[in-house]
């Protein structure tokens, strides 16, 4: 009886929670077809115990539900007890209703096994070099329409230091712009041609997207995945528009995502070998990539380097010597930087969160006194912030930040902190709703996305670009996009991915498997919620996105798993 009035007083705060957060209406079916689910799922839950571990991956996701959602709530800019009230109600519904889904997934899914008995086996060199060139030819048709290859205004600045019209910079990585030099410079020798240098790093970059796609395919083929599961994977990364356009695109985010799938891909596909001199070399080369093609790899880095001394440090002493090497010559690299006078990224580009909570507030005329205000005055032009303010955009507010008074937040850090934290407890609300703003695109999935660059290529420095395919196809490739940015928003977005990465680290940890090849995009994306410029910017979580078709499948793989204790 005490058990049944328990579950009732769960199923009402369920109930309550979403009727607050529109997610369900009363006056339609929605409310009733949500309690006959809620009905069926406790009911096939009856016998099922819950542990810590879903409890704590239970309340993550609640926090991404309650907080994500703000329209119940859009007209309350103080932190009062009404607002209080909905946080509450909203966090304890959901924390019951994903608890619930947590232990019916993992339940329908922890015998799930994807793999199956192979009679032949062909070689790795054979397999990838086949699957790579299959790859690149399917991107032929994207770089014709796109020819030479898709730039954007980061493009623009890096080719402007290449071709020597500005000093070099590491705001946009360095380690990027050479590669990009290296291509570049080869085209341009040989055909005295721009477009043609920037064919030739295009080429490249498809190379190596269609190399990274096809390791991933060889080790879920040597894991013995069914041939179901190895074409889904072929088709994802080789015939969906996103992987297509952005092989030809030149964000350092492509590289970058692809260098730190190789990275993941290292970290499992050797989880139980001795490593070679070779595999040494190349754990080290990758995390020196990992560090230098885009300024969080550091972070990501040391952070990954904690979980393996803190969980793993007898069994892979060598994951952490090699890693730890890598992270050296990364910080040697930077520190050549500095004494080349190379141009670091200004202190501004890591306060996106903080400037756009203290812009939030003076917006919409929070609690901010005389003192404050004067202090203000000495980092921002105050009378412009109205104008400038974009609610999930961070780079209008920083730019007029870093050329009003060059060099002042970084010589008062402390006195910035503290001035952010005295407005920010005074208007906690505001700064949590700022922040949702700014960040929630990537925890949260029913936000608006940014799927692809926007195609406005930069012709100025005398690359021309030009479509090389006949009408039909153009066309074909128009609507297999257009198609695609439909399924983005109306299926897909970039917090379903780091969804299914969350989900796939809680399985780990209730089945006690080997997850550390995990943590690197996990420790990505939280990079992202600690300094994000834009509130929804897919490249910044491609890697996310392109590695969850292959954590997921891990799941699902009984051979060579390896159990640790916690």
């Amino acid at each position: 009886m005490r058990k049944n009035i328990y579950i009732l007083f769960q199923i009402i705060f369920i109930i309550l929670g979403l009727l607050l957060q529109n997610v369900i209406s009363y006056l339609n079916i929605s409310m009733y077809m949500t309690l006959l689910f809620i009905i069926l799922l406790y009911k096939n839950n009856k016998n099922l115990k819950c542990d810590n571990t879903t409890n704590i991956f239970s309340l993550i996701f609640s926090l991404f539900f309650t907080f994500g959602n703000l329209k119940g709530i859009q007209n309350y800019e103080t932190y009062n007890l009404p607002v209080i009230i909905y946080y509450i109600v909203s966090f304890i519904g959901y924390y019951y209703l994903i608890k619930n889904i947590l232990l019916f997934i993992y339940e329908k899914t922890k015998n799930i096994n994807i793999t199956d008995n192979k009679k032949k086996e062909i070689s790795k060199r054979k397999f990838i070099l086949i699957t790579t060139i299959i790859g690149f030819i399917l991107y032929i048709p994207y770089l014709l329409n796109y020819f030479p290859g898709i730039t954007s205004y980061d493009t623009y600045s890096q080719l402007d230091q290449i071709l020597g019209n500005s000093p070099y910079s590491n705001h946009h990585p360095i380690m990027h712009t050479l590669i990009i030099k290296v291509f570049f410079d080869i085209g341009y020798t040989i055909f005295k041609s721009k477009s043609i240098g920037m064919l030739f790093f295009t080429i490249f970059q498809m190379l190596f997207v269609s190399f990274t796609f096809s390791n991933v395919l060889y080790i879920c083929y040597k894991n013995k995945v069914n041939k179901i599961i190895l074409i889904l994977l072929f088709i994802f990364y080789f015939l969906v528009p996103y992987n297509s356009i952005y092989s030809i695109t030149a964000y350092k985010d492509v590289l970058f995502s692809c260098i730190v799938l190789l990275f993941i891909l290292f970290l499992y596909n050797n989880k139980d070998e001795e490593l070679t001199i070779i595999k040494k070399i190349e754990l080290i080369l990758l995390t020196i990539f990992v560090c230098l093609l885009r300024t969080n790899g550091i972070l990501v880095v040391i952070l990954l380097l904690l979980i393996l001394f803190i969980k793993y440090f007898n069994k892979y002493k060598n994951f952490i010597i090699c890693i730890s090497i890598g992270l050296l010559f990364s910080f040697i690299f930077k520190f050549t930087l500095n004494s080349l006078n190379i141009d670091e990224p200004s202190f501004e580009e890591s306060l996106s969160i903080p400037l756009q909570n203290i812009a939030y507030v003076i917006k919409y005329n929070g609690n901010i006194n005389e003192n404050e205000y004067k202090e203000l005055n000495k980092i921002m032009d105050v009378s412009k912030v109205n104008e400038l303010y974009d609610v999930d955009y961070v780079d209008p507010i920083k730019n007029m930040v870093k050329d009003y008074n060059k060099g002042y937040i970084e010589k008062n850090k402390f006195k910035f902190i503290k001035l952010w934290m005295s407005i920010g407890l005074k208007n906690i609300n505001m700064y949590i709703k700022s922040y949702v703003y700014q960040t929630s695109g990537y925890w949260y999935h029913n936000y608006g996305v940014n799927t692809f660059a926007t195609f406005d290529n930069y012709d100025n420095l005398g690359i021309v670009h030009k479509s090389y395919n006949i009408s039909i196809v153009s066309k074909f490739l128009n609507l297999l996009i257009y198609l695609n940015r439909i399924v983005q928003h109306c299926l897909w977005s970039n917090a379903l991915s780091i969804y299914i990465i969350i989900y796939s680290l809680y399985y780990t940890f209730r089945k006690k498997e080997y997850n550390i090849y995990i943590y690197p995009v996990i420790f990505i994306w939280l990079t992202l919620l600690i300094a994000t410029p834009v509130g929804y910017e897919f490249r910044y979580q491609y890697s996310v996105f392109i590695s969850f078709p292959f954590i997921l499948s891990t799941l699902f793989l009984k051979e060579g798993v390896v159990k640790y204790e916690r």
